[in-house]
C-alpha cells in the first residue's frame, strides 16, 4: 500500500526538532562532480531521498539543485 521510502518531510522535521544530525555535508559548497552524480541518477529513475542520502546532502537541498540543473525548477516570477 505505501512506499518503502520515507516522506521526505519527516527528516527534516526529525533534523529541525533535534532527533537526527545534519548531513554531513551540511552548508559546504556541491562540487561539479557531486552535481553531475546528482543529475545522473534522477535522470536513471533513483529517488532524490536515496541521491541525498548517498551525497551526504539533505533531501530538499538535493531536490533543488537536481531541479535547477535540469530546468525544472524555474523561477515563476516575471
Amino acid at each position: 500500500m505505501g512506499s518503502n521510502l520515507e516522506d521526505p518531510k519527516v527528516p527534516t522535521y526529525r533534523f529541525m526538532t533535534g532527533l537526527m544530525d545534519r548531513p554531513n555535508k551540511f552548508g559546504k559548497r556541491w562540487t561539479p562532480d557531486e552535481e553531475h552524480k546528482a543529475v545522473r541518477d534522477y535522470m536513471d529513475g533513483i529517488p532524490i531521498e536515496l541521491i541525498a542520502e548517498r551525497l551526504g546532502r539533505g533531501v530538499y537541498a538535493t531536490r533543488l539543485r537536481v531541479y535547477e540543473r535540469i530546468g525544472k525548477w524555474k523561477n515563476q516570477a516575471k
